[in-house]
């Protein structure tokens, strides 16, 4: 993750990213160290260790993490609390590993409005956006966001939003803010090497932006791939080099409104947590220069693989960081701006002889292509309707009344009742139902069917409803 664990000691060795977990324990302790180190809570005064203040911050925590893991914590509550207490210590201490995720070091605001398909990526639900934005991204299709598989491996679809055409994370916020329908990250990603460190995000419905041009492996823009060719990179990310110090209280707080409502028994005990965020709130650009694989080897060795791309400067000083991860590396080529990379890892973030690695994204067009159209064509695919049956009897005939009924299914521009009539499960009929919700038919005892729906547009058709057993 440029630059998850952009920050950890050198023991870690240069991945931006923490160490896979394999024990739910210890997914729960990264779990854990990453909500809280990454928060940075903190507070004035005596209070600040109290008990109260402890549970509070114990409970936005433990929601999170059930909210990620579905189950019940497996930590008591006294190992929670007293692991929360050490670790708003070491917050306060401004211990090294206790950071967010990488941002652009030592370069300059985006001019407004220029770049409609950047996206952040945004853990739905949380305020303010500085700190619910974790990734960066970028829109290549109406209804297809490019991005790094670190960002968005542990996530599922209904826990991201992306966030297009905003050059800033600062109320009043303004842009355009799309829910996720799914994830797709390379199929032979890495965790530990991050080779393959690419992901394809379907949005819930079209951008209305412009999308942005990727690296389709033409004679010109290879050309002009040569080692000290500028490249530009943007991002939210951190702003200070791993070695620096930041400011134990930044010019600028924002306040983490928590999730916990009127509902629950910690309802009007508090409204915010402050902590320092050494974010951007603003897209910043850093243009860097792309450096041979050769030079580059002599620092990462063998993790440099054939499909990353190194840019940066070998006395350190500008760089991506923590956070920028997943948005793009650009290069100018006359006309337009192309993608030609994604921000993926880097030894701490701004250092002498430590280059920036970014995900090229030539290798992978074949891929991008085929796996975003088949995105986009089952988006388009209506989803299966949900049937449902009733019955009502016929005083007059004897008869008994069956009633189905199904949900309205987007894209979907007509319904198809089948039917079997057993023993004859080989004879399969079916209605055309047209837009219709709701169809019944009298039958007399003794007759049975087994019956499902299936929605369709022009283009495909939905998998078959439940299918249910219909006998008066």
């Amino acid at each position: 993750m440029r630059r998850l664990v952009s920050s950890l000691p050198g023991a870690f060795h240069p991945l931006r990213q923490p160490i896979l977990p394999v024990q739910k324990a210890w997914q729960q302790f990264g779990a854990y160290v990453n909500l809280i180190s990454s928060h940075r809570f903190f507070s004035f005064g005596l209070f600040i260790f109290s008990l109260t203040f402890i549970d509070r911050i114990e409970a936005v925590v433990t929601a999170k993490l059930l909210q990620q893991f579905k189950e019940s914590i497996l930590w008591s509550h006294a190992m929670r609390h007293c692991f929360i207490h050490l670790l708003l210590w070491v917050g306060l201490l401004n211990a090294p590993w206790a950071t967010a995720v990488p941002r652009i070091v030592n370069g300059e605001m985006a001019q407004a409005g220029a770049q409609p398909w950047m996206a952040a990526l945004l853990e739905k639900g949380s305020v303010p956006l500085r700190a619910a934005h974790f990734c960066g991204g970028t829109l290549i299709q109406p209804r297809i966001v490019l991005t790094s598989a670190h960002c968005v491996i542990d996530y599922r679809p209904a826990e991201i939003e992306v966030l297009l055409d905003s050059d800033s994370l600062r109320p009043p916020y303004r842009g355009e803010r799309i829910a996720v329908s799914a994830l797709v990250t390379h199929p032979q990603y890495d965790h530990w090497t991050l080779n393959n460190d690419i992901a394809l995000i379907l949005l819930a419905r079209p951008s209305t932006q412009t999308p942005l041009a990727i690296d389709a492996g033409t004679a010109t823009l290879l050309t002009s791939l040569d080692p000290g060719k500028r490249a530009v990179a943007l991002g939210w990310g951190e702003t200070y080099p791993s070695d620096q110090t930041i400011p134990p209280v930044p010019e600028d707080l924002d306040c983490i409104v928590t999730t916990i409502g009127q509902n629950t028994p910690l309802a009007g005990q508090f409204d915010c947590l402050i902590y320092p965020n050494r974010g951007s709130s603003e897209l910043l650009r850093v243009e860097l220069p792309l450096v041979d694989p050769a030079t580059c080897r002599t620092v990462y060795k063998d993790w440099l693989a054939d499909t990353m791309l190194c840019a940066g400067y070998a006395e350190g000083g500008k760089d991506t960081c923590t956070g920028d991860s997943g948005g793009p590396l650009l290069v100018d080529i006359g006309e337009r701006m192309v993608q030609i990379g994604i921000t993926s890892w880097g030894t701490g973030c701004a250092q002498p002889e430590s280059y920036g690695i970014y995900t090229a994204v030539w290798p992978y067009r074949d891929w991008i292509s085929r796996r975003a159209g088949q995105l986009t064509f089952q988006a388009a695919c209506p989803r299966a309707p949900e049937l449902s049956v009733s019955q009502e009897a016929i005083a007059a005939s004897g008869q008994t009344r069956v009633i189905l009924s199904w949900n309205a299914v987007d894209n979907a521009e007509a319904y198809t009742l089948f039917y079997v009539q057993p023993p004859h499960f080989d004879a399969i009929h079916h209605l055309d139902m047209g837009m219709a919700r709701q169809f019944s038919a009298d039958l007399d005892p003794g007759q049975a069917y087994l019956v499902a729906l299936q929605a369709r547009n022009a283009r495909c058709a939905s998998p078959f409803s439940n299918v249910e057993w219909v006998e008066p």
